[in-house]
């Protein structure tokens, strides 16, 4: 049983590093996409035309909000993972106080 608790616990604490890892690359890419944001505030893209230039932004813009939905997503995937539920073994030892 002691065997199998550690082995849980390794497996909590590798899914937690895993976490970790998978939500600084998240923040990383969002901090991109908000400097890119920033970035075309500051300076509208250059066109020969304003239409144009109208044109090129929206594309950026709607590529960057494609890019935000899709972190939110792969954010809301990665946080209902980190909230599974505690194995049956882990659970049962915790509920009648056995020491492992």
């Amino acid at each position: 049983m002691a065997r199998s608790t550690v082995a849980d616990n390794q497996l909590i604490l590798q899914r937690a590093a895993d976490s970790c890892r998978d939500l600084d690359d998240l923040r990383y890419r969002l901090h991109a996409i908000q400097k890119r944001l920033a970035k075309i505030r500051e300076h509208p893209p250059a066109s020969s035309a304003a239409a144009d230039g109208h044109i090129a932004r929206d594309e950026v813009l709607t590529g960057l909000l494609h890019e935000a939905y899709t972190l939110q997503f792969q954010i809301s995937t990665l946080l209902s993972a980190t909230e599974e539920p505690i194995p049956e073994r882990q659970r049962i030892t915790k509920a009648t106080g056995e020491s492992n």
